[in-house]
């Protein structure tokens, strides 16, 4: 009867010990990020948590969502308005981001594990914590760049600005805006003494905003070179790739083989940096804490939703048809094919983007120039495939086919194949899915946006041989108003004393 009941209780206790060892370790547990540092200031702070069990091992899968508290607090303002989310990523780590909405003095920050603190917990950020609404620039951009950790430089600037020796503005204001100005949507902008002035041409400038927007965010944060520049507002990349001629620079969301445009963030990804836990939903952050089941729990097929903005994903559509084991594509919506409608249709509902994740295989497939969704996609835990293109952003370069991504041809001739090979090949597709979503986290969340811009900037206004000048007509862009939490800049108050 004993030996029948030890039987019985056996993998009940084989359980509870296991369990036992992989309970959290409040000591052991790894904290680090830019958020827990007073000088890096984003619109949303983060920081990670990677769980660590009492012999030291790192967790691989989560201990649970509320695994963890966090309490961040001021000694000198006791009703300090900051917003907390944590975001599980399902991998034993843990992303906590906040955003402060008053600038305060010595912000503590706690991390609790059942009423115990975590690592080195609490972490004090010392002296002024300006939020992201406070105009309180670092008067020195080396220092600036080094509180942020910026990296010395970005392959893609040097790529772009190598084929300008030299920046004349005032050449380039007669010259642009003769070639460009009359078909196309421009943003003409002056930065002078860290104020942000300009000037548009064209019919469709609403997308200016976004480029008013962050402009007037990182002046916010660093002083800026006097600088003066020509933004495109389309989609397409402007300036031909022609050897015969001397180009000029604009800046464009993004680049193709066939231009030499100077490439910058998209709107898209600039927006979410700017609006984490704001007006967006989709960022890089919170992408990370909606990945969907473990890779094992996936379903084993190729997802894709869009609009007809190209002729190939019209194949893709009918590729998914003929083979529906293999992929789930369709369309969203048409504007571009609207006559082909009864062959590639009917559309159907839009999928939350964190839906997606439910599959293991994501197909990246251009729309009208760079599907801007790769950043996203990317940041997840499935593996893209990626459409040849010749079409890039400006992280593209750092980005190595079969180590962060699987290429399948322009015109998806092999991409049935390619998938195949990623089922016939579970773990390779794995780690290649796991590198891309490394990338992802390391080179494109919102510190690295900040260093690209700024960077961008300082490389570009070295090239200029002429004063920048605040031209006829260019109207200043004005910091908005925070009278609800004015802050108080101690860096201003150094130089007036100077």
């Amino acid at each position: 009867m004993l030996r029948k009941l030890l039987l019985v209780l056996m993998p009940c206790i084989i359980f509870m010990t296991r369990r036992s060892k992989a309970a959290p370790s409040a000591s052991k547990t790894l904290i680090w990020g830019p958020g827990l540092e007073t000088n890096i200031v984003l619109p949303a702070r983060f920081f990670f948590i990677q769980t660590v069990d009492s012999t030291g091992r790192n967790f691989t899968t989560s201990p649970g969502e509320k695994t963890f508290e966090v309490k961040i607090t001021s000694p000198t303002d006791p009703y300090a308005r900051i917003w907390i989310q944590i975001l599980d990523r399902n991998d034993g780590s843990f992303l906590v981001r906040y955003r402060m909405y008053a600038s305060y003095t010595d912000l503590h920050i706690q991390i609790l594990l059942k009423d115990k603190l975590v690592a080195k917990s609490p972490y004090v950020l010392k002296g002024a914590v300006y939020h992201e609404s406070c105009d309180c620039p670092e008067p020195s951009g080396a220092l600036w760049e080094k509180n942020m950790h910026c990296p010395a430089s970005f392959s893609q600037i040097e790529s772009d600005l190598s084929v300008f020796p030299s920046v004349d503005p005032d050449h380039n204001t007669h010259e642009i805006l003769k070639r460009f100005g009359k078909r196309h949507s421009l943003c003409h902008y002056t930065i002078k003494n860290n104020q942000v002035y300009i000037k548009t041409h064209g019919e469709h400038v609403g997308f200016r905003i976004f480029m008013d927007a962050f402009l007037l965010s990182l002046t916010r944060k660093v002083k800026l070179p006097d600088i003066e520049f020509f933004v495109n507002l389309g989609d397409w990349p402007l300036e031909k790739r022609q050897a015969s001629e001397k180009p000029s620079p604009i800046f464009s969301w993004c680049g193709s083989n066939d231009t030499q445009d100077i490439v910058m963030p998209t709107y898209d990804l600039t927006e979410s940096v700017l609006e984490t836990m704001g007006r967006v939903s989709l960022d890089m952050m919170s992408v990370q804490g909606h990945t969907g089941s473990v890779w094992e729990q996936k379903i084993s097929k190729a997802f894709w939703r869009g609009r007809d903005s190209r002729k190939e994903r019209l194949e893709l559509v009918k590729l998914a048809r003929a083979n529906p084991d293999m992929l789930d594509a369709a369309l969203t919506n048409f504007f571009f094919f609207k006559h082909d409608e009864s062959l590639y249709g009917p559309l159907v509902k839009h999928v939350s983007f964190f839906d997606f994740f439910k599959y293991k295989y994501q197909i990246n497939v251009d729309g009208t120039v760079a599907a801007y969704r790769l950043p996203y996609l990317l940041a997840g835990d499935s593996v893209v495939f990626k459409h040849d293109s010749i079409y890039y952003e400006h992280f593209y370069k750092q980005l190595q086919p079969w180590v962060h991504y699987i290429p399948f041809k322009a015109d998806l001739s092999d991409l049935l194949e390619k998938i195949q090979w990623a089922r016939d090949h579970d773990e390779e597709a794995k780690r290649i899915a796991l590198a891309g979503q490394q990338f992802a986290r390391t080179h494109l969340m919102g510190n690295s946006i900040f260093c690209y811009y700024f960077k961008l900037f300082q490389k570009y206004a070295e090239l200029q041989v002429t004063e920048p000048k605040v031209r006829d007509g260019m109207e200043l862009v004005e910091q908005p108003k925070d009278e609800l939490f004015p802050c108080y800049c101690a860096r201003k108050k150094v130089r007036d004393e100077l």
